[in-house]
């Protein structure tokens, strides 16, 4: 990425939590491919001087940080008009009457 480091750290097994594991791989690939770190199934654990520590005890050199934490899907309406949500909230679909 135009001459910086960047590294993605995700604390679930894959990012974009609410689109199908197998389809994230894509992306996942795609990012590595393009010389970006990808660390999943870890977290930021705290930040010192010039470094994030994960829980893993991994550290990461960082001049900066981007923190951007999680989205879940508000579903509470799409439930009361009788939608079906799929387990893992990709989509959602009206029953048939």
């Amino acid at each position: 990425m135009a001459g910086y480091n960047v590294t993605i750290v995700e604390a679930m097994p894959q990012i974009m939590r609410p689109f199908d594991y197998d389809m994230v791989q894509i992306l996942h690939k795609e990012l590595i491919d393009n010389g970006i770190d990808l660390i999943v199934n870890d977290k930021v654990e705290k930040f010192e001087e010039d470094t994030v520590v994960l829980e893993s005890g991994k550290k990461i050199h960082a001049e900066a940080v981007v923190m951007a934490i999680g989205v879940s899907p508000e579903t509470t309406l799409a439930k009361k008009s009788w939608f079906r949500i799929r387990k893992n909230w990709s989509h959602c679909s009206k029953p048939k009457f």
